[in-house]
C-alpha cells in the first residue's frame, strides 16, 4: 500500500459511520472555513427560503450585512 493509499484510508476511517455525526462533522469543517455567524446566516436564509415570505421580509433577509 502506497503513502497515498494509507492516508486515503486513515481519513477514511476518521469519518463518521452515523449520518448526524457526518452532519456534524460537514457542519463544523464550515464553520471553521467561513466562521460559526455566515454559516449559521447562510443556513437560516436556506431554510426561510422555502417558507412563505412577504415582498417586505424578503427584501430585509437581503440586507443582511455579513460584517
Amino acid at each position: 500500500m502506497t503513502d497515498y493509499e494509507k492516508k486515503i484510508t486513515e481519513k477514511l476511517k476518521a469519518i463518521p459511520q452515523r449520518q448526524h455525526l457526518f452532519l456534524l462533522e460537514i457542519f463544523k469543517r464550515l464553520e471553521i472555513l467561513f466562521g460559526e455567524t455566515y454559516v449559521a446566516t447562510i443556513f437560516g436564509l436556506l431554510y426561510s427560503a422555502r417558507q412563505d415570505l412577504t415582498e417586505q421580509e424578503l427584501r430585509d433577509l437581503l440586507n443582511i450585512s455579513f460584517d
